[in-house]
């Protein structure tokens, strides 16, 4: 199995699920805004993907409106 997040630290990675760091990827904080989000799904992820990969994605967050009226 792998997954993918970014930025997770060592320590919890390695105890993770057996879950190899490499294959953990956590965006939080200022580094999950939408342009790093559509990065992130659209770009880095489906590079690392095979037939038989299993991608977890669990997101937990708050939104807002930005003056351009962007979420």
């Amino acid at each position: 199995m792998r997954l993918w997040m970014r930025n997770w630290s060592r320590p919890i990675s390695r105890r993770w699920a057996g879950v190899p760091a490499p294959n953990i990827q956590l965006l939080q904080d200022w580094k999950a805004v939408r342009t790093d989000i559509e990065e992130f799904i659209l770009g880095w992820l489906p590079k690392r993907l095979t037939s038989e990969s299993v991608v977890i994605v669990y997101f937990s967050g708050q939104a807002a409106v930005s003056p351009s009226g962007e979420t």
